[in-house]
């Protein structure tokens, strides 16, 4: 498999399988008005209650710890909608091998990145075995500029990088003050080799393995193990308890970017292969987190070798030969009510106050005041996220350092 892999086509027997509705929304203008349903029913709560909740927060009438879980908690129903969407109107299905317990409170999750949408795909995953209201990720900053959803994403305090370790150790050290400040559950995702899987990021990556004496891969890059290694051994002092080593493969469709997914190329299933290592499991010393994340890499190369070839994971032994039986594929149920909950939440959110906005002239005026607050803080401070962050600070009597 070459990184101009476009995925499998989907056979006639499978495009068969799909009801009529999943083939009508697959299309390309099916996605289309989908994406842009998401985009309307984040318009009001971007609008008006992220912006009230701080304000609640910082006149004190709600203690922000409070705001702080509302805020995580709407993230999580906007989350849940989108497992809805992606689950049930486009029908991907979602198939995971190994692991099959639940996430632990506090844990990190290392994944390698095929594509641009990989961290919405796996939102399935937290779904199923973590809480999506704790769900967090590593994601470049450039997500902050997205139109509606780089504002939901810095609601939601994920951690931003520019891949300039300078900049963004500041970044994750403030961040990780603030989830510890917080102290609620976190499941963070991280893409140690730092961008998704193409041809100019596999040329990087064969630069750094012939600087550094290293095999070529062909399926995933060399991880980059800086952030890895300062993300663990930062949290293990804040109590984290388990790292997850994730695989995603594509047996069908590879949507490679944004545009591709709207354009209706669609996996029918994506498939993870998950395994759990305690955190006292992992080493204590720094080069020896390197060594660790590194070999968890080449198992990762010789897993996906494999699963492009079979379409399927396939259990491995310790010398990484093929076997030929598969690994234990995990069921594990929706959690129905907060799946079917999320649409009518948002959907409910947007009638309201889009009719308190019509209907009232106050409550239009009060609009036009939370959006030059959010461009106020967007193009001239830090961002929302940081906002966010003051507020809690400031009413707990400490200041973002």
């Amino acid at each position: 498999m070459s990184v101009d892999h476009e995925g499998f086509a989907l056979s006639e027997q499978e495009v068969r399988k799909m009801s009529f509705f999943h083939r009508l929304t697959r299309r390309g203008i099916g996605v289309k008005v989908l994406f842009l349903y998401t985009l309307l029913t984040l318009i009001f709560p971007v609008i008006y209650l992220g912006p009230t909740a701080i304000l609640l927060g910082y006149l004190y009438i709600v203690k922000p710890r409070n705001v702080q879980r509302f805020i995580e908690y709407g993230c999580g129903q906007w989350l849940h909608q989108m497992v809805y969407i992606l689950e049930y109107l486009l029908g991907m299905r979602v198939r995971t091998f190994g692991f099959d317990g639940k996430f632990k409170r506090k844990c990190l999750f290392i994944m390698n990145h095929r594509t641009h949408l990989d961290w919405m795909f796996f939102w399935a995953v937290v779904e199923r075995q973590g809480d999506l209201s704790s769900w967090k990720a590593v994601i470049k900053n450039d997500m902050k500029k997205y139109p509606l959803i780089g504002v939901a994403v810095q609601y939601m305090n994920n951690i931003f990088v520019s891949r300039k370790w300078e900049n963004d150790v500041h970044e994750l050290e403030q961040k990780l003050k603030f989830y510890n400040s917080v102290n609620g559950p976190l499941q963070l995702l991280l893409f140690p080799e730092g961008t998704d899987l193409d041809a100019k990021s596999k040329g990087r990556s064969v630069e750094y393995a012939d600087k550094n004496g290293l095999p070529h891969y062909e399926y995933c890059l060399h991880p980059r193990s800086t952030g890895f290694v300062h993300l663990v051994q930062s949290l293990r002092k804040e109590g984290l308890e388990a790292v997850y080593d994730i695989t995603i493969g594509f047996p069908d469709a590879l949507p490679k970017t944004e545009v591709h997914f709207l354009n209706g190329v669609i996996p029918s299933e994506i498939h993870y292969y998950i395994k759990e290592y305690t955190i006292d499991s992992l080493p204590s010393e720094d080069e020896a987190l390197v060594s660790w994340c590194a070999q968890r890499w080449a198992e990762k190369e010789d897993r996906l070798k494999q699963f492009y070839q079979n379409r399927e994971f396939l259990e491995m032994s310790g010398s990484g030969d093929k076997q030929t039986r598969r690994p234990h594929e995990v069921v594990v149920h929706h959690n129905m009510f907060n799946v079917l909950f999320a649409p009518l939440f948002y959907i409910g959110i947007a009638v309201s106050t889009g009719y308190l906005a019509y209907t009232y002239n106050y409550a239009f005026y009060y609009g036009i005041l939370t959006i030059a607050w959010s461009i106020y803080h967007l193009r001239l401070r830090e961002g929302l996220d940081y906002a966010t962050m003051d507020m809690y600070y400031k009413r707990n009597f400490a200041a973002i350092v």
